[in-house]
């Protein structure tokens, strides 16, 4: 990841640290709340998950997992996960979460034709708000919104609350509507 040449070294790391700061795939609030107890006192959170957060398996994002991505994408030890995904326009490469099926995702009527630059899971939490898609073919969003959140619509919420708070109180995925 890092080039020989001392001013190769520190422009990619400032690269790296810009490429982690992508707004919908950082989530700052998200970070800071979850890793407070590891975090120092008035650290940039984008800057952490660059230097530390990353190698220590911290998520910048609930729907991006560290750990399982590295896992399943054959990175070589002490790469960023996320730089890594970004880097790969997110094709050809792990996915960025277990609830976050790529190939199911860029199936959908909602992700074809999406930019050659930008992550399916970018698309994703962008068009959560307006379209719904379905990240995988377990979780229906509406069918969970619904019957777990009160009809709430915001983006992502169906998944993103799975992820931070349903799974761990047992709540169920809600099956695709086809297969009820």
């Amino acid at each position: 990841f890092f080039f020989q040449a001392e001013d190769g070294i520190r422009d990619y790391k400032v690269t790296g640290v810009q490429t982690c700061a992508l707004p919908i795939l950082f989530d700052r609030t998200w970070y800071l709340r979850r890793y407070a107890d590891a975090l120092p006192v008035n650290v940039d959170p984008v800057a952490h998950y660059y230097w530390a957060g990353a190698q220590a398996g911290f998520d910048p994002h609930p729907l991006f997992d560290s750990s399982w991505y590295i896992a399943r994408a054959g990175m070589r030890a002490g790469a960023n996960p996320l730089v890594h995904y970004i880097d790969h326009r997110g094709r050809g490469t792990a996915d960025p979460h277990p609830l976050f099926d790529t190939t199911f995702f860029l199936g959908q009527p909602g992700a074809r034709g999406i930019a050659a630059q930008t992550t399916p899971l970018e698309h994703f939490l962008a068009c959560a708000a307006v379209d719904e898609p379905q990240a995988n073919a377990v979780l229906d969003p509406r069918l969970y919104r619904e019957e777990y959140l009160g009809g709430q619509k915001e983006p992502c919420a169906a998944l993103v609350h799975y992820v931070t708070r349903g799974e761990a109180d047992r709540k169920s995925t809600r099956l695709n509507s086809s297969h009820l």
